[in-house]
């Protein structure tokens, strides 16, 4: 739920967690979205109770001048996921907001390493987000039998946790949504995909494929309808993956959803 958006100095912002307490409404199952006036206190209770956040720092940042006490909510222990929230004040993508959250986290202070915080960051997008949305036990790993959700990304820094927070989307090499090869470079897809309705386009310099035949389905459906595994080769309900040998071997570039691989 929409909670506690707006400035700390605002006491009608600053109320609401409290009668969300008061009705006994703060549990395990609170999602708590954007909470830009919790205090360190409430987060402490939050986290006593189980509740989670969703931040949103680019548009709080946009809207109110401030943000999440974000840091301090990690280091607690509160379970975090990174969200654009939409278009007007957010960020086009969560390959940008990663960017503004980092910024943020370490103005604000966490006690987290360089390397920790981009595992983070990457778990706020995958991991950590579908176990808040209580998909966790489908989504956000790459392993057998979950879902095949899969983001290739080029591979421009040693450390792959490092490599999808510096991002941006001219680094993306492949997308597959429930297994389909949904978009990607002209030689991936035309090596790894069976003929479908397809267009060609050129995206930030790249020869692109895009499957146009794609219909989305929800993660309940993909859950039930796809054969998934961890090497990001696997049968969807229309584009299905062609076995290569030479596309396995080439290891080009950060494999993601959720589990970063070199």
């Amino acid at each position: 739920m929409h909670l506690a958006e707006g400035l700390p100095s605002n006491e009608r912002s600053r109320r609401e967690f409290d009668e969300l307490v008061e009705a006994n409404l703060l549990t395990a199952a609170t999602v708590i979205i954007h909470g830009t006036a919790l205090s360190s206190q409430q987060f402490r209770d939050a986290k006593d109770a189980g509740a989670k956040v969703v931040w949103s720092p680019q548009s709080n940042l946009r809207l109110y001048g401030e943000t999440t006490r974000a840091a301090e909510a990690l280091d607690l222990g509160v379970q975090i996921g990174l969200g654009a929230d939409w278009l007007p004040s957010g960020s086009q993508s969560l390959l940008a907001e990663q960017k503004v959250a980092r910024r943020t986290l370490e103005r604000q202070g966490t006690g987290l390493t360089g390397k920790q915080l981009s595992k983070k960051l990457v778990q706020m997008v995958t991991s950590d987000a579908a176990e808040i949305a209580g998909l966790g036990s489908s989504l956000g790993h790459l392993a057998a039998d979950r879902v095949a959700d899969i983001l290739v990304l080029e591979r421009h820094a040693e450390d792959p946790w490092e490599n999808v927070v510096e991002a941006d989307p001219s680094w993306v090499e492949l997308v597959a949504i429930g297994g389909d090869l949904a978009y990607g470079g002209a030689d991936w897809i035309q090596a790894l995909a069976a003929p479908s309705e397809k267009e060609d386009l050129v995206a930030w310099g790249k020869p692109m494929i895009m499957d146009t035949s794609y219909v989305a389905q929800s993660a309940r459906q993909r859950h039930l309808g796809s054969a998934s595994c961890a090497s990001g080769c696997s049968r969807g309900t229309r584009r299905q993956a062609q076995s290569s040998p030479d596309r396995r071997a080439a290891g080009r570039g950060t494999l993601t959803c959720g589990r970063s691989v070199p």
